[in-house]
């Protein structure tokens, strides 16, 4: 299951690819998820609470001066998360060479300024390109655990130990950068 993470200060520009993003349930029957939609970058940020490629972004880029603010907001998602698939959209097509820069990995990049056809075609493919790749990034060498809301990978060389706890079922996975607490069953 997909789930989307819209980042568009524009409510107009919001509504479009909403709209998009639901005729692209219409074609994706039950495989997309939850749909996020935020106006602000902290917002964004202080929602994401999982990691891997079931996660697809869509991140407004402003004009020149304003670039920052989705290019930030896309580095702090590839920092915690390198699957998560980004697309760039801007009514400012001249900044795409600009963000090539900065190695995201970005899935796509859209002009706002596409005809509606073409902009929900857009949409709807990248949202097609991000199932697809869902579930393949599986890292061969890496403890994999799925729980109900999330798909957690740990590379086995960054694993330094596993904890139990007295709460049933909890285990504590201690890696060199993190603590990561799940439930088993």
């Amino acid at each position: 299951m997909l789930d989307i993470f819209v980042l568009e200060e524009d409510y107009f520009q919001q509504a479009r690819l909403e709209d998009a993003i639901h005729k692209s349930k219409q074609i994706y029957i039950l495989r997309i998820g939850k749909v996020n939609l935020y106006d602000k970058p902290n917002q964004l940020l202080e929602r994401i609470t999982e990691r891997g490629s079931h996660l697809l972004f869509f991140l407004d880029i402003g004009s020149d001066s304003d670039i920052e603010r989705g290019i930030l907001v896309a580095q702090q998602i590839r920092e915690r998360d390198p699957y998560a698939s980004i697309v760039f959209i801007t009514a400012h097509p001249e900044l795409l060479p600009s963000t090539f820069q900065y190695r995201l990995a970005a899935l796509d990049f859209i002009d706002k300024n596409l005809p509606d056809n073409e902009y929900e075609d857009r949409i709807i493919s990248d949202i097609g390109l991000a199932l697809s790749k869902n579930g393949l990034s599986q890292i061969e060498c890496a403890f994999t655990v799925d729980t109900k809301n999330a798909t957690i990978q740990v590379p086995f060389h960054k694993i330094l130990y596993f904890e139990t706890s007295p709460t049933v079922h909890k285990v504590i996975l201690h890696t060199t950068e993190e603590q990561i607490e799940f439930y088993g069953q």
